[in-house]
């Protein structure tokens, strides 16, 4: 007979707390672009950063199975990129709204 426990997580604590802080950044950068009047692309590359961070952080609470880390690293692998590239965006949208 299993005793329930804590179940170890699919990851630690600490990069939970890093993805969810990346995840409220993004989200509210969204809610500033769409009161701008963004491009809707730039809206649609923010929404698909924020649904794979949403999936990142569910899959990283889960219980640790047997292929919960692999699928948290093809979403890291897929969000990353993502996010350097919304930096850049966000960076020269500001300018260019700064700029006007």
């Amino acid at each position: 007979m299993d005793i329930a426990g804590p179940q170890p997580r699919n990851m630690l604590q600490n990069e939970l707390a890093i993805v969810e802080h990346l995840l409220n950044l993004l989200i509210h950068r969204m809610i500033l672009l769409d009161d701008l009047e963004a491009p809707q692309e730039v809206l649609d590359f923010f929404e698909e950063c924020i649904i794979i961070a949403e999936r990142i952080w569910i899959v990283g609470n889960e219980p640790l199975t047997r292929n919960g880390l692999d699928v948290l690293l093809n979403l890291y692998r897929a969000f990353f990129p993502r996010y350097d590239r919304l930096i850049l965006i966000d960076v020269e949208l500001m300018d260019i709204l700064n700029n006007n």
